[in-house]
């Protein structure tokens, strides 16, 4: 599923390709992924009106029409954006919503999978608490961040995982942080000491930043990192271990047992 990195470069891209373009018609070809809105409803709402500027708060992005109208738009699974300067009448397959703007240009919202979701919503700060997100990943400083640990108990993983607490991390990049920070996935947040805290902190910060760097490719990521290697019995890229696979909270991680005791 799309996590912080990923959605930071699909708000980049959006920002690239489509602020400030006069929107045209908008065409839906799956109404499922609209939520509390029908086609015609979006298409009134956007029709002659232009995308001014994006927010993205934890793996949600929100683009703003102006006067506190913003439109949210997750990712799913398999989400992400095209972008044609010109249409040429070939569409992606995956494409579920079309974005026409007046110049020509346009952007197709994919998702092959179709488990994501495009709806209206307020401003950033309204829909943070409608949707009980905890600050972003990427927003908090040291100070907040030990304090949401103090709050907190039962497994790392779990925890950096919980929307509630913290938005953007999801399976992937915690486990990714965890090895990093040589923590194992059951390691309790209540039994972490602060040269740990700090470590989980400082990992989560530059892991988070070098995924955006590398366009969140998986290929492009460094060598020595697990997510090149995550996968059961794949040899731990930090010594001569193997990856395992666990189970921590209905979600299946992975780890390596020698570097993460």
């Amino acid at each position: 599923m799309p996590e912080l990195p990923d959605v930071e470069n699909f708000r980049r891209f959006f920002d690239r390709t489509v602020l400030g373009r006069k929107i045209k018609d908008v065409n839906v070809s799956q109404t499922r992924l609209l939520k509390g809105l029908s086609p015609n409803q979006l298409k009134k709402t956007l029709g002659g009106k232009k995308f001014i500027r994006t927010e993205r708060i934890g793996k949600y992005l929100l683009a703003s029409l102006g006067k506190d109208e913003w439109l949210a738009f997750h990712f799913g699974m398999t989400g992400s954006f095209s972008f044609e300067s010109k249409v040429d009448g070939q569409k992606n397959d995956y494409e579920r919503v079309g974005f026409y703007f007046q110049d020509g240009s346009h952007l197709g919202y994919l998702n092959k999978r179709m488990l994501g979701q495009i709806f209206l919503a307020g401003p950033p700060d309204e829909f943070r608490s409608k949707k009980e997100l905890g600050p972003d990943a990427l927003e908090l400083d040291y100070s907040l961040f030990r304090e949401l640990l103090g709050r907190k108990s039962g497994s790392i993983k779990s925890m950096l995982m919980d929307q509630r607490v913290i938005s953007g991390i999801g399976n992937v990049y915690s486990d990714e942080i965890l090895f990093q920070s040589g923590l194992h996935p059951n390691h309790r947040v209540e039994d972490l000491d602060e040269k740990q805290k700090r470590k989980l902190y400082a990992k989560m910060r530059s892991v988070l930043e070098i995924a955006i760097k590398k366009q969140a490719d998986p290929g492009s990521l460094p060598e020595n990192w697990l997510l090149r290697h995550r996968k059961k019995n794949q040899g731990c890229p930090g010594c001569a271990g193997k990856v395992h696979k666990i189970s921590v909270g209905g979600r299946s991680g992975y780890y390596c047992e020698k570097c993460q005791k």
